[in-house]
């Protein structure tokens, strides 16, 4: 009677140790493969915009400098709030526009970009999500819209939150034809999950949303949409 009681407190106390224990490696290992997903974008995003700048040299445009200060501007934030937890919709959105303006520069009359924000700027600090998520997804329309088109090309983003809802889609235009010319590579881009980026912010959500995201990527014959919701309401 006397060594029940002890025997069920040391029981209990090994029992939360042990938890805290497999609760804290669990902990780290996200954070590690977040740090890991992050520093995967990085090197994709400056690979791009490497190029673009030298394409523009190469024309000798004059859209060099200013070119420059937004790619400086763009990879500044990604130093500044990379080891972020969160970032705000705001932070997120000024990206998303700087990077938008940087690829219209370089694509000029060829692309066409619209960006629809329906979210109340009262809401932009309630949003909050891992820095560069949204900003992936607009990456990869750039890099498999206007990027592997002949054509004049396309790129629509839309925003909203209501209710406690955000909804974040972007659609880009294709070739028709592009999977024919490209069907191994398109192949080993669905069984990947549509490549590195888009595995990455899939990734990068669960870790952070759990059961709060809903995520639907679709590859159609003439256009690539991905669409985003998160419910902050959980």
């Amino acid at each position: 009677m006397v060594t029940l009681p002890a025997i069920l407190i040391v029981f209990f106390k090994n029992w939360y140790y042990s938890n805290l224990y497999v609760n804290t490696l669990e902990k780290q290992s996200a954070e590690n493969k977040i740090s890991l997903l992050r520093s995967q974008l990085h090197p994709h995003f400056l690979f791009n915009t490497l190029n673009n700048i030298y394409s523009l040299a190469v024309e000798k445009s004059e859209k060099v400098p200013e070119t420059i200060i937004k790619v400086s501007d763009i990879l500044r934030y990604m130093l500044k709030e990379h080891n972020k937890k969160y970032v705000t919709f705001g932070e997120e959105l000024n990206i998303i526009k700087a990077y938008a303006e940087l690829e219209e520069m370089r694509y000029g009359d060829f692309l066409t970009v619209s960006i629809e924000n329906n979210v109340d700027e009262k809401y932009y600090d309630i949003i909050k999500g891992p820095p560069l998520v949204l900003f992936t997804f607009v990456e990869n329309a750039f890099k498999h819209g206007p990027n592997k088109s002949i054509n004049k090309s396309w790129i629509n983003i839309n925003m909203n939150y209501n209710n406690g809802i955000f909804t974040y889609s972007i659609e880009n235009s294709k070739e028709p034809d592009y999977d024919d010319m490209n069907k191994e590579n398109a192949n080993n881009h669905t069984k990947k999950g549509f490549g590195l980026g888009l595995q990455n912010a899939r990734s990068t959500l669960y870790l952070f949303f759990q059961d709060q995201y809903f995520l639907d990527i679709k590859d159609n014959p003439e256009s690539f949409k991905v669409k985003l919701k998160i419910n902050y309401n959980k």
